[in-house]
């Protein structure tokens, strides 16, 4: 019985809803960047007759690339993960509680493989999910963007932006097999993704209006800096590992504790 087939195949379909749902989205927000940029333009225009010190008073520090593609990209990219987080929490949540939920878990490890062989296999499958939908987003967004006039695309600032959109997914991915090893059962999965998502996602909203910056270490929404990418081409190297090591920590409790949980047999 191979596990990591079965569950890829199980998957296809919804992957498939998932990616267009993100490209559609995409799609949908740099239709705008056309007249952005000729706004943009606009004002550019005006604020180069404006001193400095105006500059930073409107919070730009000065630095014009704020109006630029990336500039534009960074607004709308969180509207983006949003969506990335709530597949990759609906892909985690169920990848382990499937089985609990339809009372066939029994079955399941009565088939000659191990518990680590079933984990490992359900997860990379989800894993595998995950990167097919990094690929293929990040490769329609490029096109996308070109296709709406974001003329040179510097590579090194797209690819951070998608690489946040990675981290973004595996955080939820990984907190959602968390849970799912936490929970007694999970009958559906979607409404508590749904649910999951847009908390942490308000919590990022609610820290970016009040100006707190310890909120950037309660939610994956704001381990990421998109302003730095545009100024900066970087990553936060503190809250990356941050981040990084919270789904390292949520892998391995899972892992834990499937491999040594008793499984109630159905009767």
């Amino acid at each position: 019985m191979n596990v990591f087939r079965y569950e890829l195949r199980a998957a296809r379909v919804t992957t498939a809803i998932w990616i267009i749902a993100i490209i559609a989205l995409t799609s949908l927000y740099l239709s705008i960047y056309p007249a952005f940029s000729k706004d943009a333009t606009q004002l550019l225009e005006t604020l180069k007759h404006l001193p400095p010190a105006v500059h930073h008073i409107l919070g730009m520090g000065g630095d014009m690339r704020l109006f630029s593609f990336f500039g534009f990209f960074g607004n709308i990219f969180p509207f983006i993960t949003l969506i990335g987080a709530i597949e990759a929490a609906v892909v985690g949540l169920g990848t382990l509680s499937k089985e609990p939920a339809s009372n066939t878990t029994d079955f399941l490890l009565s088939k000659p493989r191990s518990r680590v062989s079933i984990y490992t296999q359900k997860v990379l499958a989800g894993v595998f999910v995950l990167l097919v939908t990094e690929v293929i987003v990040t490769v329609s967004s490029y096109v996308l963007a070109k296709a709406f006039g974001a003329g040179d695309i510097d590579q090194t600032q797209y690819l951070l932006f998608w690489g946040a959109f990675a981290l973004i997914q595996f955080w939820f991915f990984t907190l959602g097999l968390l849970i799912s090893q936490l929970a007694k059962k999970l009958k559906s999965v979607a409404p508590f993704a749904i649910g999951i998502s847009f908390g942490f996602f308000l919590l990022a909203l609610f820290g970016m209006i009040v100006g707190d910056d310890t909120v950037r270490w309660m939610t994956p929404f704001r381990f990421i800096d998109y302003q730095k990418i545009v100024t900066d081409s970087a990553y936060d190297l503190s809250h990356l590992l941050y981040g990084i090591a919270l789904i390292i920590v949520f892998s391995v409790v899972s892992f834990l504790i499937y491999t040594r949980k008793d499984i109630p047999a159905v009767t």
